[in-house]
């Protein structure tokens, strides 16, 4: 409010219920300003001399309006007909039941937060910890245009569980957007997250 913007009921923002407007991968969950409130300062002030410019990745979506507020839930896995799979909630998160070899939907939220438009490559990837990175194994690709004009882009891709996972273990299935350090960004910590699971 100090720097102009209002209250949003209509999309995944920071000016709605705020206390879940969060990035998270590892242990670290870092609340930040969002493509919709950044959008709305640069309608207010312009954009930043320097060009600046970040993506991010986060695992919570929009749900809904609660009054002059947006409310968020996380975002979920589904079975390829898009029905939610089974889970069990383990410290307050979803943890996904799945079966080695299974197509599965996952669902995160992309943010372009910078000045101009980008195409991010994403990688997603399965992990035995909830730090996702290059380090961890690849199971698929795809990239496609970000634009900065505050409509924050929720999806779902469709990965396949690896047939060489332990079954009884739990995972984390993750996305990482920009692997490669393509774009020259401002914070590169908020670019990774995840969803965990556990293989039948």
């Amino acid at each position: 409010h100090g720097a102009g913007l209002g209250h949003e009921n209509g999309r995944y923002s920071i000016m709605g219920q705020d206390w879940d407007h969060i990035h998270r991968n590892y242990v670290y969950a870092l609340a930040y300003m969002g493509e919709d409130a950044n959008y709305g300062l640069r309608q207010l002030y312009g954009n930043n001399a320097g060009n600046v410019q970040d993506v991010g990745l986060v695992h919570w979506k929009y749900s809904g309006a609660s009054g002059a507020y947006s409310s968020h839930i996380r975002t979920k896995l589904y079975n390829t007909s898009g029905v939610e799979l089974p889970y069990t909630t383990v410290n307050g998160e979803r943890r996904y039941n799945v079966s080695k070899g299974q197509q599965v939907r996952m669902e995160l939220t992309y943010e372009n937060n910078g000045e101009s438009g980008q195409a991010p490559t994403i990688y997603y990837y399965v992990s035995t910890n909830n730090f996702i990175s290059t380090a961890d194994t690849l199971i698929a690709s795809t990239s496609f245009a970000l634009q900065p004009e505050g409509s924050v882009y929720t999806s779902t891709r469709t990965v396949t569980i690896p047939s060489t996972l332990n079954s009884g273990q739990n995972y984390f299935l993750g996305g990482l957007l920009d692997p490669n350090n393509t774009i020259a960004e401002v914070e590169e910590s908020n670019n990774a997250t995840y969803i965990p699971i556990r293989v039948n």
